[in-house]
Order: C-alpha cells, then structure tokens, then sequence
C-alpha cells in the first residue's frame, strides 16, 4: 500500500538570534503567511560568521523556545556550529522528508549572497523570502536577487527597524 503524503514546505529562519525579538517573530510570521509556508523552523547559529561576543547558545535557544511556544514553529540545531549549505541542505533533506524549503534572510545579507559557496545550488533548487530591513529598498533588493536569478518573495513588516544589536546596546 503507497502512502502518497501530501509535499510540506517550510522556513528556515537561521540567524544569531541575539536576542531573539519582535521584528525576527514578525517577519517568520509574514514570511510564513506570504510564502504560504506550513511553519517556520528557526535555525540558531552557535558560531555565526562574522559576530563575536555573542551568547551562549543555549541561552540563546532557551530565549527562542520561550518566544516560539504560542506559535506554529520550531527550532532546529543542526549538528555544526553555523549554515552552510553543503552541509546543512543535505542535513535538512534528511530530517524533514516530503518537504521543500524557503530560505528566511533579511535584506542586509543579500549585497553578500553571491559570495556564498554554493549559492548556486540554494538558489537553483530552493526559494528565498527576504524581509526588507528599515535602510533598505525592496527595489534595490529585487534588482540584485533578479541579478543572481533567484526565486524569491519580498516582505515587510512594522518592525523591519529593529536589531539584536540595538536591543543589547540599550541593555
């Protein structure tokens, strides 16, 4: 007997989360309404590229699980210490079968995709959904994914102001 179950697609959402805060929850819940994503799977780094300083990871989830628990999503530890996509693609495919992914990101990481090892591959065979942060354009933005012929989907939301980093310098 076959079991044909139906194709899920959902988020990934990786990030510092440092501090996880309103304007990460409100673009998962905007990308998962305008990407018509079946749930957000928020991915924290432990080592993000770049940042330094940051906390302990398992602070870091402890604060994502309190957030997350009056929503549809998850969390998700890979076993390495940041994304990549030789790695973490082929991860995923295994851990979430009968699934396709959209990729969550904010508009300031995409001046940088093209330097990405193996961006091709992510933007060949997956969707990215971008949320257009408070100094950005989404025409600019649409104009450098059109470039890298990305399949994407531009959102906002009233928070796209906010940052971990003012949210810790203020603290």
């Amino acid at each position: 007997m076959c079991h044909n179950r139906a194709m899920r697609h959902i988020g990934i959402y990786s990030g510092t989360f440092d501090p996880v805060h309103a304007g990460h929850l409100a673009f998962a819940d905007e990308a998962q309404r305008a990407g018509r994503l079946d749930h957000v799977v928020f991915m924290p780094e432990e080592q993000p590229r770049g940042k330094v300083n940051v906390s302990n990871i398992e602070q870091r989830v402890a604060l994502l699980q309190n957030q997350l628990t009056a929503t549809h999503h998850e969390i998700y530890r890979a076993s390495h210490p940041r994304f990549s996509i030789a790695k973490t693609l082929p991860e995923l495919a295994k851990q979430y079968q009968n699934t396709t992914f959209s990729f969550l990101m904010g508009s300031d990481i995409v001046p940088s995709l093209h330097k990405w090892p193996g961006i091709k591959l992510l933007l060949t065979q997956h969707r990215i959904i971008i949320g257009i942060r408070a100094s950005d354009r989404a025409e600019d933005i649409a104009n450098a994914l059109d470039r890298l012929q990305a399949s994407y989907v531009i959102v906002t939301t009233p928070h796209a102001h906010m940052s971990s980093r003012q949210l810790r310098q203020s603290l």
